[in-house]
């Protein structure tokens, strides 16, 4: 089978190449019309953290169960100077009045000394009292509770405009802290990947052309299972890193396949000079050899189902579409 659709591929490249961008583009355009829906938060129903959220949302209504960060401000006149506490205040109150967040001023009411029978608990060195302020009284932060019901987007947004409301006095630096008030972009590390795989390919084959099909087609597949992760995130629960395991597997399986078809057919073709013979020797050898790899990546990652997490199924999922994408495009999109 594997020699009739490698021969219809040869005498038809046009239509087989066709056939593919027309494919990827479908998926693409099917998933900017749905969009995506990842999924922000990993939960494990039944455990002990999921029974702790549940508790804080019953008797504190949420309140420490979502994400957090802090405003840390640093005043040479010191945090208590009149203009700086006044600044400060006002400031905290605007962040406090966003929706779904809290915040714990430094100067709160000052806590009482713990009575003497009780062990001391270790905490940062701070003042008497006062546990978000330093001990010289020139650094202090108040502390920002966000609402389970805000994902890291979101809370990542509000981390810019925190950032606006801060007032601008001589000797005072505010800056905004915790992870999930950052703005960051993680490396696209998978055209890092990419043009270290260029370069590696171009060396082993010592011609542009020759390496430009296995980069092409693990290009096209990464794109490919990019758009179905999108789309099947709006029915399925997928993570958002699920994207970038799968455009790992993708790069990785999508090379190595093509390259193991590329380097049989080069060896065919270096022993007797005859294209199409050499075509389908490859496919019919290193063929149906990278079917059966294909397949069993796909089989073990789908393993990851019966773990019972609908995060970990989404995973799963998205993670094993790129080998079974590249199965079945080693098929076609290689002979052409």
């Amino acid at each position: 089978m594997l020699v009739r659709i490698a021969r219809w591929c040869f005498q038809n490249p046009r239509k087989t190449v066709a056939a593919w961008v027309a494919v990827v583009l479908a998926v693409f355009a099917a998933a900017g019309l749905v969009g995506p829906s990842f999924y922000a938060e990993l939960e494990a129903p039944d455990s002990d953290s999921r029974n702790g959220f549940e508790v804080l949302e019953e008797h504190f209504g949420g309140l420490g169960s979502g994400l957090s960060g802090s405003i840390v401000f640093r005043s040479e006149s010191g945090v208590d100077d009149p203009a700086v506490r006044a600044a400060m205040e006002a400031m905290f109150e605007q962040v406090d009045a966003f929706e779904g967040v809290t915040v714990t001023s430094p100067y709160a009411a000052a806590i009482p000394p713990p009575d003497a029978a009780q062990p001391p608990t270790r905490s940062l060195p701070h003042a008497p009292g006062r546990p978000q302020v330093s001990t010289d009284g020139l650094v202090a932060f108040a502390s920002i509770d966000l609402s389970p019901e805000l994902d890291f987007n979101e809370t990542s947004a509000l981390g810019g405009e925190f950032a606006d409301l801060a007032p601008e006095l001589p000797g005072l630096t505010i800056e905004i802290g915790g992870e999930a008030l950052s703005e960051f972009e993680p490396p696209q590390a998978e055209f890092i990947g990419l043009a270290f795989a260029v370069v590696v390919l171009i060396v082993a084959f010592g011609s542009v052309m020759a390496m430009g099909l296995p980069i092409a087609i693990a290009a096209a597949g990464v794109g490919f299972g990019l758009g179905v992760a999108m789309i099947l995130s709006n029915v399925l629960t997928i993570p958002e890193f699920a994207t970038t395991i799968g455009a790992m597997i993708g790069i990785g399986v999508g090379i190595d396949y093509a390259l193991f078809i590329v380097t049989r057919y080069r060896d065919g073709l270096a022993e007797d000079g005859e294209v199409e013979p050499s075509i389908f020797l490859a496919m019919d050898t290193a063929g149906r050899a990278v079917i059966f790899a294909g397949l069993t990546v796909v089989i073990s990652l789908l393993g990851m189902l019966f773990m019972g997490l609908p995060f970990i199924t989404g995973l799963a999922v998205a993670a094993a579409i790129s080998p079974r994408q590249r199965v079945t495009s080693m098929r076609s999109r290689t002979k052409a």
